[in-house]
């Protein structure tokens, strides 16, 4: 994602919702927490990452509900993740928070969980 306003340094965090997607194979397949890394990456190109299971443990697997109707349907929970700015600023490759070029999402091996398929939303900065 691409920011349009490239001065990150008044927010303090950033917020997002996500939820493994029901009934794909890629989730029902190992049903578990999926992880996944955040990137921020600033005009210079230096970049900084945080996984997601640091802070969070990971997004819940979809649920089982047996109350409306006859057998079991799927029932995915949203949940909010909310990352501390001042993470992208440890370590080597800190990244210029008055300079954000773009906000990456990573997926594969190393970077997430082996397998699934998330939903996300309401990507924002948050002051406090």
């Amino acid at each position: 994602i691409e920011s349009d306003d490239e001065d990150w340094s008044g927010f303090g965090f950033l917020s997002l919702r996500a939820c493994q997607v029901t009934r794909d194979p890629a989730t029902t397949s190992g049903l578990g927490d999926a992880h996944f890394t955040v990137r921020l990456v600033d005009a210079d190109g230096d970049s900084s990452s945080i996984n997601i299971n640091a802070f969070e443990g990971g997004i819940e697997e979809p649920y089982q509900r047996t109350s409306c109707g006859t057998g079991a349907g799927w029932g995915s929970e949203f949940e909010t993740i909310r990352i501390d700015l001042d993470g992208f600023m440890v370590g080597a490759t800190a990244v210029d928070l008055d300079r954000i070029d773009r906000l990456e999402f990573l997926f594969g091996p190393s970077l997430s969980s082996p397998a699934g398929r998330l939903g996300l939303d309401d990507i924002e900065l948050n002051v406090n």
